[in-house]
């Protein structure tokens, strides 16, 4: 199952759970960026709350990262943190991270991650780590160049097969423009996104951070090979389209809307 941002929202994540329970077969959750790892205790109850969770539900909970993540700890858990054998990093029994940049394989499918996005409201978290005291906001959010760069440098810039992109932050080609932020970092954020689609070319993208439904195809050629890439955007927390379930083995994508709107 995939999921969009969740905000460190413990309900939402559990309701979530409950979702794949009853679907049935479904062992993975992975949250698409904007999970909840916040500062301090609160993102330390957050995480005890789902881990106990999922473990009594038998279900492991991933999270790739977004832009309003604590990146000082995330960071340390995927840098020094035990690691699961597809480069997972454990923060507690049954819950995951993923460094920014990330590939793996699933079901015999090849996933790649490009994590993180542009806060358009990081003076004001400035600000509330200035009169409060307590820090909201990471500098480290953002997918680099380097970062980009990196990827394109290995196998999957090279005509490798990649099924399935993970991203936090939407493609500058998406075509419902209204939700897109204008300002300029998080244009050239949106470039960075382009770079990595344009360069593995995924089956599929699934995205988080504009908490809005999108759907669409975007025709990504190469050396006169155009290729087809099915974009989905997911709506964040509760909302009705905030979950996809991927079946590894068909490769079919579902909505889960109906499901989530039963159990609400």
């Amino acid at each position: 199952m995939l999921v969009g941002d969740t905000h460190g929202d413990a309900l939402t994540v559990k309701r979530k759970i409950d979702v794949a329970k009853r679907i049935g077969g479904i062992e993975r959750i992975v949250v698409l960026g904007d999970f909840g790892l916040w500062w301090g205790m609160e993102g330390l109850k957050f995480i005890e709350e789902i881990n106990d969770y999922a473990k009594a539900n038998n279900v492991q909970v991933f999270a790739i990262p977004g832009n309003h993540e604590n990146y000082e700890w995330w960071n340390a858990v995927v840098e020094h943190g035990p690691v699961k054998a597809h480069g997972w990093a454990y923060v507690a029994s049954n819950v995951l991270l993923s460094p920014r940049v990330h590939d793996f394989m699933w079901g015999g499918k090849q996933f790649v991650v490009a994590g993180g996005a542009v806060s358009i409201d990081r003076d004001y978290r400035e600000e509330y780590r200035r009169t409060k005291g307590k820090r909201i906001w990471s500098p480290d959010e953002q997918l680099t160049d380097a970062e980009v760069d990196a990827l394109l440098a290995t196998r999957f810039g090279n005509g490798v097969h990649v099924d399935y992109l993970l991203t936090h932050d939407c493609s500058n080609r998406t075509p419902f423009g209204h939700r897109l932020k204008p300002d300029i970092d998080s244009q050239i954020h949106r470039q960075r996104v382009d770079r990595v689609i344009d360069g593995i070319r995924p089956d599929f993208h699934f995205h988080g951070h504009m908490h809005e439904k999108y759907e669409w195809g975007n025709l990504v050629p190469r050396d006169g090979d155009p290729h087809w890439v099915y974009t989905y955007g997911l709506e964040c927390n509760d909302d009705m389209w905030s979950a996809m379930v991927l079946d590894l083995k068909t490769g079919k994508v579902e909505w889960t809307s109906i499901l989530l709107h039963n159990l609400i």
